[in-house]
């Protein structure tokens, strides 16, 4: 289970894929230890939406744009124990307010 929050709020829990209505900013969050031994890790994101970037342990792995997939090796950054995935997302801010047709949403969309 992934915790989640919109803006400065409450911390809740939540499934991924997941989205919501936040319009603005939205943040994710995971820990966990790792259960392999393969010399090389990696972390994939099939989709988010909007724009994302992510951290693991506070180090920064790399940023998103929506519907892509991503694949970012971190070998280097993952311990055994007490690893936290960092992810913040954007969502799209209209230059002139709601439109018809248009809803706005964010989250991590695929597994």
């Amino acid at each position: 289970m992934w915790e989640y929050r919109i803006g400065k709020g409450a911390w809740t829990t939540r499934n991924v894929p997941s989205s919501d209505k936040p319009v603005g900013h939205s943040e994710y969050r995971l820990s966990f230890d790792r259960d392999d031994i393969s010399p090389r890790a990696f972390l994939r994101f099939d989709g988010i939406t909007y724009s994302a970037e992510v951290k693991l342990n506070g180090a920064a792995v790399g940023k998103m744009l929506p519907y892509c997939e991503y694949t970012f090796e971190v070998t280097d950054i993952i311990k055994d124990k007490d690893n936290l995935i960092e992810v913040f997302l954007e969502d799209i801010t209209p230059v002139f307010g709601p439109s018809e047709g248009w809803e706005n949403y964010g989250g991590i969309i695929r597994d």
